[in-house]
């Protein structure tokens, strides 16, 4: 007894097996279905970044089938270690056009993005990794902390140096002052502010013949 079996696929596959037994032919068919074209990936067709507004704008557009519930969106300083700063449901179309902005910067010369595309039960496809050089950087930042009566001072200075830190209220009056010495790159600094009102802040940071000053509440 030898079986010859033949197969055909297009959007299906169909095996005949010809079995003889006794001199004659019998023909055992099987027919398996290839996956719908409706569950096929959702394709990625562009990703692109913008530097604006002291930010990053992220644009991609998609193609096909929709069966993706969210666009994460994944930020790195360095390119290897990726963290997930946003997650954006799906339109549900099956083309569209999608835009985020991340106005929350790290203090880095170059920026690094990619999209986790995620489906009914976790299935998850990454895109390309794109590359920003940031040239609108700021020198300094505040990050007020938890418990509202301190805040983080973030400050890149472009030598080893002494700087000045001036904190006023709203209305000009000088409420804190320190000198401090910094090193050439990032530093930070916690500045306890427990003392002082609710209210609105100037913190202005001078080094050499250059300063910044940035604005916070309490």
């Amino acid at each position: 007894m030898t079986a010859k079996p033949l197969v055909i696929a297009i959007f299906s596959f169909t095996t005949f097996t010809e079995t003889k037994v006794s001199g004659q032919s019998i023909a055992n068919v099987n027919v398996v279905k290839l996956p719908d074209s409706s569950r096929l990936p959702k394709a990625l067709i562009s990703l692109s970044l913008l530097e604006k507004n002291n930010g990053v704008e992220i644009n991609w557009s998609t193609t096909g089938p929709n069966d993706h519930t969210a666009f994460e969106i994944e930020r790195s300083k360095d390119g290897i270690n990726f963290s997930r700063i946003a997650s954006i449901p799906s339109s549900f179309k099956d083309n569209a056009t999608y835009v985020y902005s991340d106005n929350n910067l790290p203090l880095t010369d170059i920026i690094h993005y990619r999209l986790r595309q995620c489906k009914v039960g976790n299935d998850c496809l990454y895109s390309e990794t794109k590359s920003l050089k940031i040239t609108s950087q700021k020198y300094l930042k505040i990050y007020p902390l938890s418990n509202g009566n301190m805040f983080r001072v973030m400050y890149t200075a472009n030598n080893a140096s002494d700087v000045f830190m001036q904190l006023y209220k709203n209305n000009g009056t000088e409420v804190y002052r320190e000198k401090r010495k910094v090193t050439a790159g990032l530093n930070e600094f916690d500045i306890t502010i427990d003392g002082l009102p609710r209210g609105l802040y100037v913190l202005k940071v001078t080094e050499g013949d250059k300063f910044e000053s940035r604005s916070f509440v309490k």
